[in-house]
């Protein structure tokens, strides 16, 4: 009797879980024009600090490089 209540439980389970992921997919109204702009403004933003990030040269300095230099 357990292997059968079990696989009745899975079953309601998975059915259920099915439910949801198709409800979780449903269409979503589109963008106004107000939100397509503040969109493009933040990827211009980012795309500006990673320009900025990449391009400058960088050097990392670790904590003991200074204990190493004053030997």
């Amino acid at each position: 009797m357990g292997q059968h209540a079990n696989a009745r439980a899975w079953a309601e389970f998975e059915r259920l879980d099915r439910i949801k992921q198709e409800q979780s997919f449903e269409a979503e109204p589109p963008l106004t024009e107000e939100e397509k702009a503040a969109l493009w403004d933040d990827a211009y933003w980012e795309r500006l600090d990673a320009v900025m990030r990449y391009s400058l040269p960088m050097r990392h300095v670790r904590v003991w490089d200074e204990v190493e230099v004053g030997r």
